[in-house]
């Protein structure tokens, strides 16, 4: 197999991961978050608790990913053109989408008002200006802008050809200072640093870098799946993190993320190459940015009208999986293509 069919297949299994991830979360949100949010007239049709955890995974898909991608970066204008044109067209447009129908169908507790707030959304990170988030999805997308800048500080500096070393520092630090702050606060000692650490855990992704982590560590194998002693301190370091951040039960499911990843990269997972699963995967992103209050909305609004809660759960998925194909193929991929083509040709012209 040629290189080039090895990154087509690698490629085409990633996107079907990223299917099953989406499929977990929505039906997370619309079984377990939803019974607990509003409630079910009928009978609830089943829980799927272990679902939210699906927004992990997409953590180790980014680790993954964003290294892909900087293999064929070559300035750090590049790196920004290449996310902000995938990130923000669709967001926006999701953004926007479910203000609207919010405050056309109304959702008790989901409502953003005010023109500051919704610019504040429309930045993704509106937390950090005081304002609620749009949709309470978009947390992780916050979480992604930081590790993001985080990777093109690394890159614009020629320091990612030490991330084996920065991870293990990283990793070790988001291990050892919650324990020392802990330490000081039970002696009351130095409460000045509460603040301080806090920052620089919500900056540094404490909780969220073992997944991060995981990511880039596999990437690094996909030409060679030898491990040498940093990989293995590395994954030990991360396995230590996750135990510390999550429960056992959640522990164990992102253990077995760390298997998934393993045959994926191992080139094991072949046999998830179908259609429909590669399809949810192509539209995870927009599916992601839209499905939950979207969902709740018709969730309210024909549940207690159907004789089964199964049946307006099915609706509510077709229904976000039909409004995420439009924004996939109308919006996301045409204006990730126009504004690519754009910076090039500026990039062509400022060179000549």
């Amino acid at each position: 197999m040629t290189s080039e069919s090895r990154l087509t297949s690698r490629i085409l299994e990633l996107d079907a991961l990223r299917g099953l991830a989406i499929i977990a979360v929505m039906l997370y949100h619309y079984t377990s978050r939803y019974v607990r949010l509003y409630g079910f007239y009928n009978t609830p049709p089943f829980e799927f608790w272990y679902g939210r955890l699906g927004v992990e995974f997409f953590f180790i898909l980014s680790g993954f990913v964003i290294f892909m991608t900087l293999s064929k970066t070559k300035t750090g204008t590049d790196f920004i053109v290449s996310r902000l044109s995938r990130l923000y067209p669709v967001f926006w447009a999701s953004a926007l989408f479910t203000l609207l129908i919010v405050s056309i169908f109304s959702l008790p507790g989901r409502e953003v008002n005010g023109l500051k707030a919704v610019l504040a959304n429309l930045t993704m990170v509106p937390n950090l200006f005081g304002y609620p988030l749009i949709d309470g999805a978009y947390w992780f997308l916050e979480r992604l802008l930081f590790f993001y800048a985080i990777i093109y500080m690394l890159f614009i500096l020629k320091l990612l050809k030490f991330i084996k070393i920065i991870l293990l520092i990283w990793l070790a630090t988001a291990i050892i200072l919650p324990g020392i702050v802990t330490v000081c606060e039970l002696h009351r000692i130095s409460p000045v640093l509460n603040l301080p650490y806090k920052i620089f855990a919500y900056v540094f992704n404490f909780k969220y870098i073992a997944f991060f982590s995981i990511g880039i560590l596999f990437y690094s194998k996909t030409q060679d799946m030898h491990f040498d002693y940093s990989d293995w301190l590395t994954l030990v370091l991360c396995i230590f993190c996750l135990k510390i951040n999550y429960p056992f039960a959640d522990f164990i499911i992102a253990s077995v993320y760390i298997l998934i990843c393993y045959f994926f990269v191992a080139g094991k997972l072949k046999f998830l190459q179908i259609r429909p699963l590669v399809f949810m995967g192509t539209i995870s992103y927009a599916l992601f940015l839209v499905h939950q209050n979207l969902g709740y909305i018709i969730l309210r609004k024909i549940e207690p009208l159907l004789p089964t809660a199964w049946l307006a759960v099915l609706i509510a998925c077709c229904t976000s999986i039909l409004v995420a194909t439009l924004l996939t193929f109308v919006i996301e991929k045409p204006a990730t293509r126009i504004l690519r083509s754009v910076y090039i040709r500026y990039r062509q012209r400022t060179a000549v």
